[in-house]
């Protein structure tokens, strides 16, 4: 049993055969033994590493047990060749690590469990557990259930200006308004000009004032006091009164508006499908825990416990919080009388 372990701990190194699959997959990956090969042509060799045979059966297992983004890379003769040569490099470096005693590492042991238990864990839940047990009213009724979830909220971007004091926002306000625009389009291109040359927020100013697209409820209280402004806001283009923030005076405009919508059950069937479904495994995973659990001797001595030394602490890390903020492309040319 070590010499498998050894293995799958060699062509992980390697990066070949270790790519997890999604709980999506697993149904799917139940039958992806290829049904043509004859038990003769298995018993085919197609290498032998310090005289242990690996066979064409043993080749094709190794391949169908990719996931199977991976596996579509081994699909011409010359991709399975260069597999062929990771699977017996693999073998030479296994044969050493067993050499050397790895086997009988700590370490090793430890990994040999964690893959016993993951592929025993897998195969368990593939025997309780079927995406066919999921029916169209299990979808229909957790769709039902949460329609909310299902639902996006009209969403608006804005544009803002900062500037330092109410008089300065309140002047460029009525210098704004008593221009001419023909229309909403170039009313925005004025508005984010201004934006770009006089803001004092220049993370937004770089691009026109954009604040990004924003929520009916936002949380952070920043977010949230600009989506109260511009929910206010009827139409594309209305520019706000001068109101405070943090820091100083803000104009705000809406830029653009995009209307709600809502998944219908169609869209949505394949998203709650998988979600029931590793909802049933993991509630099957923790049924055969427990009864393992159940029948298992088990004694703990927590006292034990005391005598471990705590572990370090790691250094606190501290980020600046930035908005990530969409770039967007600035117009080039002012209207005429812009400044």
């Amino acid at each position: 049993m070590i010499r498998p372990i050894l293995g799958f701990a060699i062509l992980c190194t390697l990066g070949v055969a270790c790519a997890p699959e999604k709980p999506s997959e697993v149904e799917a990956n139940v039958t992806r033994t290829k049904p043509g090969s004859s038990d003769e042509q298995g018993q085919a060799a197609v290498a032998i590493v310090n005289g242990e045979v690996i066979t064409l059966g043993e080749f094709e297992r190794r391949i169908n047990g990719l996931a199977p983004f991976a596996r579509a890379r081994y699909a011409t003769t010359e991709r399975k060749q260069e597999y062929l040569a990771n699977v017996v490099q693999f073998e030479v470096l296994a044969d050493e690590a067993e050499k050397r005693g790895y086997g009988q590492d700590p370490a090793v042991l430890h990994a040999m469990k964690e893959v016993m238990v993951r592929q025993m864990l897998n195969d368990q839940l593939r025997e309780r557990v079927s995406m066919r047990e999921i029916d169209e009213a299990a979808v229909e009724q957790r769709y039902r259930a949460n329609a909310s979830e299902f639902a996006q909220p009209e969403q608006r971007r804005a544009a803002v200006i900062v500037l330092d004091s109410e008089s300065e926002a309140a002047s460029l306000r009525e210098r704004f308004e008593s221009r001419e625009h023909d229309s909403r389009e170039a009313r925005v291109q004025d508005f984010r000009l201004l934006a770009h040359r006089h803001s004092t927020d220049r993370l937004t100013a770089e691009n026109g004032g954009d604040a990004g697209l924003l929520r009916p409820n936002e949380s952070e209280p920043a977010r949230a006091q600009l989506s109260r402004v511009a929910f206010a806001l009827a139409e594309v283009g209305e520019l706000s009164e001068p109101y405070a923030i943090e820091g100083g005076w803000q104009l705000t405009m809406i830029i653009e508006k995009r209307p709600g919508q809502v998944r219908s059950l169609d869209e949505a069937s394949r998203e709650i499908r998988a979600q029931l479904f590793e909802e049933k495994r993991q509630a099957a995973r923790g049924e055969f825990i427990e009864e393992l659990m159940r029948s298992a001797k088990v004694e703990t001595f927590h006292s034990a416990l005391e005598k471990l030394e705590s572990p370090p602490q790691a250094l606190p890390q501290r980020f600046e919080k930035i908005p990530n903020l969409p770039v967007r492309n600035m117009p080039t040319a002012a209207p005429q009388g812009a400044d």
